[in-house]
């Protein structure tokens, strides 16, 4: 197994050198924290444990477990902090800091602490785990098995038109709770059977067929241009395409865009003129264009285009009346509370960055979709100095992570998705590292 890892991620020469034979070589070990992370968030939500009222999901335990772990390593300055890991705990703080100050002290500490673990916990663990993009190699070849049984499931759920997965798993640990403004009110028996265009829609072991859709969407853009070798690869992009089977316009856009963006890097080397500037800019110019002569905006247009009209349109009343609410609360939100809406309108708030707002304030979304930004750029940057092999990889894992930010404005990331996007996240910060004391010292070498 160790050899066959080694060798499906890396040519021969690459191993002159290294563990043969051992399947916990020191290259493994070191990304095993994250790899762990990463298989829990792909476990069904049901999967937890209840202690004191609190609901402690796999990857919450996960998180927990790995603490001293992370903690030794910050000490140690084995994990050195950059500019924009700070951003990530500040954003994460303030997660606490705006729960206690709504609901007081008390109350509001153990609510909001819960949340900022949440944020911060499994970013920073990809980022301790996950150095380079050979750390990234190893760790998408380890967590192969899983991504391939999550897209096998959901293709099998959707053409047997039966749960598979969270009915078991609600049989061992029991159904998960409803819950109204963070309070459990009730048990939820079963999960709503719906249908589009002749099949049910899956949810695999993932809370939400959108979200199923998102996550095995972003695979694609990871494996394709991985250059791991045999099945891990050719199955986990084959796993990436049963993202159909949530019969989602989300998770339908979520594959135009990777594979559209994996399609132009591709013929982009082949054409000396084309570049991602031209491309950004042309994207942005033909949005503009289109919005000028539908005499719609980007909102509206989506809405023409998605399979469900009314969910599309409640999404955009969500985002009046959402940014409506930031505006009454823009300082500190409203924590759980039900945000001002009309009476037909459901309560959930489809939409990460303004569900964000409405909890915490405008700190929190903005703050992280900032240095979201200056990740992507930096990406983008750095692979230009790279080799091919690692550009490839670069730009997938930047065209994954664009994926999920855009699609955070149809759909709210919670359970072991957001997990996985905050994990993404820092994996991205870390291919594109510069320690925090190198950038205070560059900044001040710039505005001398």
């Amino acid at each position: 197994m160790a050899d066959y890892l080694m060798a499906t991620t890396f040519p021969r020469r690459q191993m002159v050198g290294q563990s043969r034979g051992k399947l916990l070589t020191p290259e493994v070990k070191a990304i095993l924290p994250a790899v762990l992370l990463a298989y829990a968030a792909m476990a069904p939500q049901e999967v937890r444990l209840d202690i004191a009222g609190q609901n402690l999901f796999s990857y919450r335990i996960i998180g927990l477990l790995l603490l001293p772990w992370l903690t030794s390593r910050l000490v140690t300055g084995r994990l050195v902090l950059t500019a924009i890991d700070w951003l990530i705990l500040l954003a994460a703080a303030w997660i606490t800091v705006s729960f206690a100050a709504y609901y007081g002290f008390a109350e509001g500490f153990g609510r909001g602490v819960a949340l900022s673990l949440d944020l911060a916990l499994p970013y920073l663990i990809a980022r301790a785990s996950i150095k380079s993009l050979q750390d990234l190699r190893r760790f998408l070849v380890l967590i192969a098995p899983g991504v391939i049984f999550s897209g096998f499931i959901m293709a099998l759920e959707s053409l047997s038109q039966r749960f598979l997965v969270k009915p078991f798993a609600g049989q061992i640990f029991s159904p998960l709770g409803v819950y109204n403004e963070g309070a459990s009110t009730g048990v939820r028996n079963t999960i709503r059977q719906e249908f589009r265009l002749g099949l049910m829609r899956a949810y695999g072991p993932f809370p939400h067929p959108i979200l199923a859709g998102l996550f095995l969407s972003g695979m694609i853009a990871l494996y394709w241009p991985s250059q791991i070798k045999s099945w891990p690869r050719l199955l986990a992009i084959v796993a990436g395409l049963c993202a159909f089977f949530s019969l989602s316009s989300a998770s339908f856009l979520a594959l135009m865009i990777v594979i559209g963006l994996l399609g132009y890097e591709h013929f982009r080397r082949y054409f000396a003129t084309l570049s991602w500037p031209l491309f950004i800019w042309g994207a942005i110019l033909g949005l503009v264009v289109l919005e000028v002569i539908t005499e719609a905006n980007l909102l509206e247009l989506s809405a023409r285009f998605s399979i469900s009209s009314g969910s599309a349109y409640n999404r955009i009343r969500i985002i009046e009346y959402g940014l409506a609410s930031i505006a009454n609360y823009p300082v500190f939100g409203i924590g759980f509370e039900n945000f001002e809406r009309p009476s037909w309108m459901v309560a959930s708030v489809d939409n990460h960055w303004i569900l964000w707002g409405i909890r915490s304030g405008v700190l929190v979304p903005v703050t992280i979709l900032f240095a979201a930004i200056l990740t992507m750029v930096r990406c983008g940057r750095r692979a230009a100095l790279l080799t091919k092999a690692d550009r490839q990889l670069q730009i997938g894992l930047n065209i994954c992570f664009f994926t999920f930010l855009l699609c955070g404005a149809t759909v709210a990331f919670f359970g072991g998705v957001q997990t996985w996007f905050h994990m993404l996240f820092g994996i991205c910060v870390s291919a594109s590292a510069v320690p925090f004391e190198k950038w205070v010292n560059g900044w001040k070498g710039q505005s001398r």
